[in-house]
């Protein structure tokens, strides 16, 4: 009956031919798309996408435990360094320039409370919007943007729970940015740093903590919050 309908089976060889085509994998969220998939397939690419995010901030949690200043500044910046190739790697040209931006205010050890250090984290504002506007490629680039704004006013913060609540704040937009370009480990990280800033301000609160800070540390928020 088939065979006298040869238009049926043109439809029938095209629906075939597209159930063959692999599943598209934008820029946009298509890694975490993809990955939703059960008929879609993980490739190596992917996989070391995903791995530079996770050791990027592996890195940049590794650095919190060191004793010396130059120890974390140099593993700090050293996970800024793979974040920014896990951006590219995911072509985030936001998460690229304003990774950057920050990594070059950590190994600057600004301290807040010089002149010299408010004036470049005042700086540093402007200089996110350029770098916006130059490499803009879509609206997700506004997370990006405001992340980087909450970290650099969670830097300039005078006391503890100053700083770990604006910080909290900002793991929102960066969680959303993650979400948008498909960062698994962006999205792990913003959540987990999320919870623990958040468990850090009950304690602090409470009295039942006291974060105490090396002497030889000053670009480094005292635990007081006073110079």
């Amino acid at each position: 009956m088939r065979d006298q309908f040869p238009g049926c089976r043109r439809s029938q060889a095209q629906h075939a031919r597209r159930d063959q085509v692999p599943y598209p994998q934008s820029t946009t969220g298509g890694h975490l798309r993809g990955l939703a998939r059960k008929d879609a397939t993980v490739t190596w690419s992917d996989l070391i996408t995903q791995a530079t995010g996770f050791l990027g901030y592996g890195l940049l949690l590794g650095s919190t435990l060191a004793r010396r200043r130059l120890w974390l500044l140099a593993i700090d910046a050293s996970g800024g360094a793979v974040l920014i190739l896990h951006w590219a790697l995911l072509g985030a040209a936001a998460g690229i320039t304003m990774n950057a931006l920050y990594t070059g205010v950590d190994l600057a050890g600004i301290s807040p409370y010089s002149r010299r250090g408010r004036f470049a984290l005042a700086a540093a504002v402007p200089i996110a919007v350029i770098l916006i506007v130059i490499f803009w490629t879509g609206p997700a680039d506004l997370l990006a943007g405001a992340g980087l704004l909450f970290a650099i006013a969670s830097r300039a913060s005078r006391g503890q729970v100053q700083l770990r609540f604006i910080a909290m704040i900002g793991c929102i937009p960066w969680g959303l940015f993650g979400i948008v370009h498909g960062s698994i480990a962006q999205v792990s990280f913003s959540a987990i740093y999320f919870v623990a800033m958040g468990v850090s301000i009950i304690r602090l609160r409470g009295g039942t903590w006291h974060p105490k800070a090396s002497a030889d540390d000053h670009g480094i928020l005292p635990a007081d919050g006073t110079r």
